[in-house]
């Protein structure tokens, strides 16, 4: 309590000061606005302590990951993916369908349905367009106008 009691006479006595020191004018204005401002922080400063609570953390508050919304997001986003990978193998000359799974803002699989013709053709700008490992795309040979 008497910190807060010294805190309050220390940032009045600055106000004198402030006012001794600061000439008449619009900027005095701005200056005694803020200052008034610290004031009343001085003067708040100690309830938080007084109802036992810390206003900025509650202590109480609990954060609760919605998985089934985070999956929904990376679901949405292979999907999206997968297209824009059709798109840029299409304009490569490669016809393709492209599945993409992401798990953990990561890509774990890429499945792609090409024709056995452009089966390395494919693989290959996959690999250069997302600089992923090998292991991770999955490369199915068929008739790709006859299965989309």
């Amino acid at each position: 309590m008497s910190e807060w009691i010294i805190s309050i006479v220390g940032v009045i006595m600055l106000g004198v000061l402030l006012e001794i020191v600061l000439p008449d004018g619009k900027t005095a204005k701005y200056v005694k606005g803020a200052f008034s401002l610290l004031v009343v922080l001085a003067i708040a400063a100690p309830l938080p302590r007084l109802f036992k609570t810390d206003f900025r953390s509650p202590s109480d508050a609990s954060v609760e990951i919605d998985s089934a919304y985070v999956a929904e997001t990376y679901d949405g986003y292979g999907a999206r993916l997968g297209v824009a990978l059709e798109e840029y193998l299409e304009g490569e000359g490669i016809e393709a369908v492209v599945t993409v799974r992401v798990s953990e803002g990561k890509i774990e699989r890429v499945k792609l349905l090409v024709s056995p013709e452009q089966a390395f053709a494919a693989e290959d700008a996959v690999l250069k367009r997302l600089n992923i490992d090998k292991s991770r795309i999955e490369v199915v040979t068929s008739d790709v106008r006859k299965s989309a």
